[in-house]
C-alpha cells in the first residue's frame, strides 16, 4: 500500500492473527502510517484484523508478551491478581514439554 519494501517474516506470525492465511513468504510493513501490517502478493492483513499489537502497529490492541501462546500483558496481570502468581508460566512450560519430549520408540 505505502510502497515500502517490507521485511520477510514468513507465515507463522501472520497465522497467529488469521489461521486461514495461505503459506508463503509473508512480509511485515513497519511504516507507522500504513494500515497494512502483513502482506503477500495481493493478500494483506491490516491493522483492523490483527488480534494483538504488532511492532508499532495497532497500539490500542493488547501487547503480546508470549507470541507463541497468545498471552498479553493484561492476561499476566489478571493471572497474578487472581492466583497470586503466574499459572501462565507453568502452562507454557508444560506445553513446551509435550512438544519437545521425543515419542517412545
Amino acid at each position: 500500500m505505502c510502497g515500502t519494501t517490507g521485511r520477510h517474516v514468513g507465515v507463522a506470525p501472520v497465522r497467529h492473527h488469521d489461521p486461514e492465511v495461505v503459506d508463503g513468504p509473508w512480509s511485515y510493513c513497519a511504516t507507522a502510517s500504513c494500515k497494512v501490517v502483513f502482506f503477500l502478493d495481493d493478500e494483506t492483513i491490516d491493522d483492523r484484523h490483527v488480534v494483538t499489537q504488532v511492532g508499532t502497529k495497532s497500539a490500542l490492541k493488547p501487547e503480546p508478551v508470549c507470541f507463541c501462546f497468545g498471552h498479553t500483558a493484561t492476561d499476566i496481570a489478571a493471572d497474578f491478581a487472581c492466583h497470586g502468581g503466574s499459572t501462565i508460566k507453568e502452562s507454557v512450560k508444560a506445553a513446551l514439554l509435550v512438544v519437545c519430549v521425543p515419542a517412545s520408540i
